[in-house]
């Protein structure tokens, strides 16, 4: 596995722009796009438009390629926090967790969408 960033191009809006992302973000990256069932440039897109607004109140990254690594971050965050959640929650009886999530490992192939839906990966 390659621990250092390459650069790989995307087109964005119509114009050809490079990223530097390590092989562990590019297949994450990747893995999102495909669970939401949308373009890599897409993605990447919505990814831009997010880092030039500023949106929900984070940091505005420089650069495309680190706006993409906080929104890997973000995501991967959230589905932690929902696996724990539904742990608890299962192990307490609550009426409306999931009544099998204290019997399951974690799903590290669940991303959760910015939209609020939970998503399956595929490979």
């Amino acid at each position: 596995m390659n621990t250092r960033p390459r650069k790989r191009s995307i087109v964005l809006g119509g114009r050809k722009t490079s990223i530097s992302l390590e092989d562990t973000f590019w297949r994450k990256f990747r893995a999102i796009a495909k669970a939401r069932r949308i373009k890599l440039t897409d993605l990447a897109g919505e990814i831009e438009l997010r880092r030039r607004k500023g949106q929900r109140g984070h940091l505005r990254p420089a650069e495309l390629s680190n706006a993409i690594r906080s929104y890997i971050f973000e995501i991967e965050i959230r589905r932690l926090h929902q696996t724990r959640t539904d742990l608890v929650f299962a192990r307490r009886g609550h009426p409306t967790a999931d009544p099998h999530a204290a019997d399951q490992p974690a799903r590290p192939d669940v991303f959760p969408d910015p939209g609020g839906r939970d998503l399956l990966a595929e490979g």
